[in-house]
Protein backbone atom coordinates (compact mmCIF):
# COMPACT_ATOMS: atom_id res chain seq x y z
CA UNK A 1 0.00 0.00 0.00
CA UNK A 2 2.86 2.50 0.52
CA UNK A 3 3.53 2.12 -3.19
CA UNK A 4 0.16 3.81 -3.72
CA UNK A 5 -0.16 6.49 -1.05
CA UNK A 6 3.38 7.86 -1.19
CA UNK A 7 3.25 8.78 -4.91
CA UNK A 8 -0.29 10.17 -4.55
CA UNK A 9 0.82 12.40 -1.70
CA UNK A 10 3.92 13.53 -3.54
CA UNK A 11 1.91 14.36 -6.66
CA UNK A 12 -0.48 16.39 -4.51
CA UNK A 13 2.35 18.36 -2.92
CA UNK A 14 4.08 18.81 -6.29
CA UNK A 15 0.80 20.04 -7.82
CA UNK A 16 0.47 22.67 -5.09
CA UNK A 17 4.09 23.79 -5.44
CA UNK A 18 3.96 24.04 -9.24
CA UNK A 19 0.66 25.90 -9.02
CA UNK A 20 2.03 28.44 -6.58
CA UNK A 21 5.34 28.97 -8.40
CA UNK A 22 4.40 28.74 -12.09
CA UNK A 23 0.64 28.23 -12.28
CA UNK A 24 0.03 31.38 -14.31
CA UNK A 25 2.66 30.40 -16.89
CA UNK A 26 1.13 26.95 -17.56
CA UNK A 27 -1.94 27.31 -19.79
CA UNK A 28 -4.03 24.41 -18.46
CA UNK A 29 -3.31 25.37 -14.85
CA UNK A 30 -4.29 28.96 -15.57
CA UNK A 31 -7.54 27.67 -17.10
CA UNK A 32 -8.29 25.60 -13.98
CA UNK A 33 -7.93 28.65 -11.75
CA UNK A 34 -8.82 27.99 -8.12
CA UNK A 35 -9.60 24.35 -8.90
CA UNK A 36 -5.84 23.74 -8.71
CA UNK A 37 -6.06 24.10 -4.93
CA UNK A 38 -8.92 21.60 -4.79
CA UNK A 39 -6.99 19.14 -6.96
CA UNK A 40 -3.83 19.39 -4.84
CA UNK A 41 -5.68 19.11 -1.55
CA UNK A 42 -7.84 16.29 -2.93
CA UNK A 43 -4.73 14.28 -3.76
CA UNK A 44 -3.29 14.91 -0.31
CA UNK A 45 -6.56 13.88 1.36
CA UNK A 46 -6.64 10.76 -0.82
CA UNK A 47 -3.10 10.00 0.37
CA UNK A 48 -4.21 10.18 4.01
CA UNK A 49 -7.23 8.00 3.32
CA UNK A 50 -5.01 5.40 1.60
CA UNK A 51 -2.74 5.48 4.67
CA UNK A 52 -5.60 4.36 6.88
CA UNK A 53 -5.97 1.20 4.77
CA UNK A 54 -2.33 0.17 5.24
CA UNK A 55 -1.81 -2.67 7.71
Amino acid sequence: MPAVFIPVGLVGVAWMVVNSLAGQAIPFMRALGDWNIAIGLGLIVACFSFMTLWK
